[in-house]
Protein backbone atom coordinates (compact mmCIF):
# COMPACT_ATOMS: atom_id res chain seq x y z
CA UNK A 1 0.00 0.00 0.00
CA UNK A 2 1.33 3.42 -0.94
CA UNK A 3 -0.12 6.76 0.27
CA UNK A 4 0.78 10.05 -1.33
CA UNK A 5 -0.11 13.52 -0.01
CA UNK A 6 0.49 16.76 -1.89
CA UNK A 7 -0.30 20.24 -0.68
CA UNK A 8 -0.02 23.78 -1.94
CA UNK A 9 0.43 25.85 1.21
CA UNK A 10 0.71 29.19 -0.63
CA UNK A 11 -2.62 28.65 -2.38
CA UNK A 12 -4.27 27.63 0.90
CA UNK A 13 -2.91 30.69 2.73
CA UNK A 14 -4.04 32.98 -0.09
CA UNK A 15 -7.54 31.53 0.09
CA UNK A 16 -7.69 31.90 3.85
CA UNK A 17 -6.52 35.51 3.79
CA UNK A 18 -9.12 36.33 1.14
CA UNK A 19 -11.87 34.55 3.08
CA UNK A 20 -11.13 36.35 6.34
CA UNK A 21 -11.36 39.82 4.77
CA UNK A 22 -14.90 39.45 3.42
CA UNK A 23 -17.06 38.75 6.48
CA UNK A 24 -15.13 40.99 8.89
CA UNK A 25 -16.85 44.30 8.00
CA UNK A 26 -20.28 42.66 8.15
CA UNK A 27 -19.56 41.00 11.50
CA UNK A 28 -18.20 44.24 12.95
CA UNK A 29 -21.22 46.21 11.75
CA UNK A 30 -23.60 43.61 13.15
CA UNK A 31 -21.81 43.62 16.50
CA UNK A 32 -21.84 47.41 16.71
CA UNK A 33 -25.54 47.56 15.83
CA UNK A 34 -26.48 44.95 18.42
CA UNK A 35 -24.40 46.77 21.04
CA UNK A 36 -26.08 50.10 20.23
CA UNK A 37 -29.54 48.54 20.61
CA UNK A 38 -28.68 47.07 24.00
CA UNK A 39 -27.12 50.31 25.24
CA UNK A 40 -30.21 52.28 24.16
CA UNK A 41 -32.47 49.96 26.17
CA UNK A 42 -30.23 50.22 29.22
CA UNK A 43 -30.12 54.02 28.93
CA UNK A 44 -33.93 54.15 28.81
CA UNK A 45 -34.17 52.00 31.95
CA UNK A 46 -31.61 54.14 33.72
CA UNK A 47 -33.54 57.30 32.83
CA UNK A 48 -36.66 55.88 34.49
CA UNK A 49 -34.74 54.92 37.64
CA UNK A 50 -32.53 57.99 37.99
CA UNK A 51 -34.64 60.93 36.78
CA UNK A 52 -37.49 62.51 38.69
CA UNK A 53 -40.73 61.91 36.73
CA UNK A 54 -39.32 61.47 33.21
CA UNK A 55 -41.83 61.94 30.44
CA UNK A 56 -42.40 59.29 27.75
CA UNK A 57 -41.09 61.81 25.21
CA UNK A 58 -37.87 62.10 27.17
CA UNK A 59 -37.41 58.34 27.54
CA UNK A 60 -38.06 57.67 23.85
CA UNK A 61 -35.52 60.33 22.87
CA UNK A 62 -32.70 57.78 23.15
CA UNK A 63 -31.80 56.92 19.56
CA UNK A 64 -29.30 54.67 17.85
CA UNK A 65 -28.17 54.37 14.27
CA UNK A 66 -27.38 50.97 12.85
CA UNK A 67 -23.98 50.39 11.31
CA UNK A 68 -23.53 48.81 7.91
CA UNK A 69 -20.50 47.14 6.41
CA UNK A 70 -19.56 50.22 4.37
CA UNK A 71 -19.57 52.80 7.15
CA UNK A 72 -19.06 51.00 10.44
CA UNK A 73 -15.82 52.83 11.19
CA UNK A 74 -17.21 56.38 11.06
Amino acid sequence: MQISVKSDVDKALWGMSRLHKKPTPFAAALGLTMTAKKIAKIEQRMMVWELDRPTPFMIKSVRWQGANKNRFQN
